[in-house]
């Protein structure tokens, strides 16, 4: 993922101790979570410049949600009731499971490359245009080319397993990061999963 938020619930421990310190906001609408002041001023810009991100830069969005999804299929693929899918496509699982390891270490040295860059630019203090800049590049255009690399690991092993004549109800996990990230109705993959 690219990126997390600490969701602050009334009443818990974290919520008490920041709430003793004088540095939770609260809103006067019950059903919103109260956010929190940073100590930090460049931890404080870093979350500023990550705030709402799959809202804004929805290349990042969509290949966290194909990596979720890979990482389901792969899991998903160990469940007993995918053995006779397991048995018949095992070598093709295997190179699934390499090559999408090889691509999550890629993506997330890259991101933390990336992460690292922006602390070190906010600390620094060049104009936060600058890093605001850097961001929007990063997340626009180089999560964008990963997104096809993802699809066609994910697409393509569904594809092996359709040909193979089985369904995916067992196979495919839809994540709803989407809908809670992004506050907006959820949308199906343009490849609906099909009944066994």
């Amino acid at each position: 993922m690219m990126s997390n938020v600490l969701m602050l619930i009334r009443h818990s421990t974290l919520y008490n101790l920041l709430k003793e310190e004088g540095r939770v906001l609260e809103s006067s609408d019950l059903r919103t979570l109260p956010k929190y002041t940073f100590i930090d001023p460049v931890a404080e810009k870093m979350a500023g410049l990550m705030d709402n991100l799959y809202a804004r830069y929805p290349a990042a969005e969509r290949v966290t949600a194909l990596q979720i999804n890979l990482g389901n299929l792969i899991s998903r693929m160990t469940n007993p009731m995918n053995a006779r899918v397991l048995h018949e496509l095992r070598d093709d699982y295997e190179q699934l499971k390499k090559a999408n390891e090889r691509l999550n270490v890629q993506v997330g040295e890259l991101n933390h490359d990336f992460f690292k860059e922006c602390l070190l630019q906010i600390a620094e203090g060049p104009p936060y245009e600058e890093t605001e800049a850097r961001a929007r590049k990063f997340l626009n255009e180089t999560q964008a080319r990963y997104i096809p690399l993802y699809s066609d690991l994910y697409h393509g092993f569904l594809d092996k397993v359709r040909q193979r004549g089985f369904g995916l109800s067992g196979l495919v996990f839809k994540h709803f990061l989407s809908a809670i990230a992004l506050d907006r109705p959820y949308k199906a993959d343009p490849q609906p999963a099909q009944c066994a």
